[in-house]
């Protein structure tokens, strides 16, 4: 039993897959969107049809569009994930916010820097205090394998083709 970090990761075209900061060894191109606009998305059960839902705990749930994070073997770190800004080398426009979606595990926060998604908890699923991949205050939620998983009403990556990333720690 150990908290794993999952990242996919959409760069150049290219779709990837990293468990704990090493690339799995599939890959796929996709030159459209990811996923289709009108969909829903889920954590904790299969999206499209609502099956094969996932037993154990998720924590720092992150969806950054417009940059790919890792193109290559990376080290997750001991330290919760936090939203991603970059500053804007002009100096007439304003920061350019990546993370739109941030559901933190050190506080059980959402933070939705898209001012767009809506969270929803479906089921029984559950806030845990004190249970988490990192050292001190943490949280995580705790998904039972029946009927919990979380929705957003706006799909965070699915409405661009652009570069993204999602990425979370699950248990």
């Amino acid at each position: 039993n150990t908290w794993n970090h999952v990242a996919i990761v959409k760069s150049n075209g290219v779709v990837n897959l990293y468990l704990n900061g090493v690339k799995t060894s599939g890959s796929f191109s996709q030159a459209g969107a990811f996923g289709l606009a009108t969909l829903t998305t889920h954590i904790g059960v299969y999206s499209v049809n609502q099956t094969a839902p996932f037993v154990g705990y998720i924590a720092d749930v992150r969806v950054t569009k417009g940059i790919a994070l890792y193109t290559s073997s990376f080290y997750p770190g001991p330290a919760p994930l936090t939203p991603i800004t970059y500053a804007n080398n002009s100096t007439t426009q304003a920061n350019t916010i990546y993370s739109n979606f941030l559901l933190n595990g050190t506080s059980g926060g959402v933070i939705d820097q898209s001012r767009t998604i809506h969270l929803e908890t479906v089921g029984d699923a559950k806030v845990v205090n004190g249970f988490g991949p990192y050292s001190g205050n943490n949280y995580s939620i705790l998904f039972n394998g029946t009927s919990d998983y979380l929705t957003l009403s706006a799909d965070p990556i699915s409405a661009r083709s652009e570069e993204h990333t999602s990425e979370l720690q699950s248990h």
